[in-house]
């Protein structure tokens, strides 16, 4: 599961996918809402007809939306179907969020962990879990490294306290 994650993560950063989940859906894409959805850019001039891409329309929101026909390849104009089978021609810019994969059900999850929120909770927290490691470790490591206290031998008593050796202090020899 953890190579997964930082495979997705990598993939992102440099940006050759991305995970996202579907929270707008328009009419005729293939999945629903709360499926999980790798998207990869794509040249606009690359589309065809029937691709669902992630667009951002403008007046409306962030979403999937299937390419209904293509009207002007050279100059980007596609019509798209938005909700209520509406159809509208827009521009798209020249490289486009294609959907690759689809994995149905495990956006809802996701979801939780997508947002600028919740990526700023989540390093505050991995911060503070490696803090809080290293704290333990210290702790650990200094109890297994300290010294056991002397006590002298077992039937001597308590000793009294050593006083500071100067110069003049005098040396008793047997």
């Amino acid at each position: 599961m953890t190579a997964v994650l930082v495979c997705l993560a990598l993939g992102a950063a440099f940006g050759r996918w991305q995970a996202l989940p579907a929270r707008t859906v328009g009419d005729g894409v293939s999945f629903d809402r709360g499926s999980l959805v790798l998207v990869e850019p794509t040249p606009a001039l690359s589309l065809d007809e029937g691709d669902e891409i992630y667009v951002d329309i403008e007046g409306g929101e962030r979403g999937f939306r299937r390419v209904v026909t293509v009207n002007d390849s050279w100059e980007r104009y596609y019509e798209i179907q938005v909700d209520g089978g509406e159809r509208l021609v827009i521009k798209l810019p020249e490289t486009v969020w294609r959907v690759s994969h689809v994995v149905r059900y495990a956006g809802l999850p996701f979801a939780v962990f997508v947002g600028r929120i919740q990526s700023l909770l989540l390093v505050f927290a991995g911060l503070a879990l490696i803090a809080w490691a290293e704290l333990r470790r210290n702790r650990i490591e200094g109890e297994e490294t300290a010294p056991p206290p002397d006590t002298g031998p077992p039937d001597a008593g308590p000793t009294e306290a050593a006083s500071r050796v100067t110069g003049d202090t005098p040396v008793l020899t047997s």
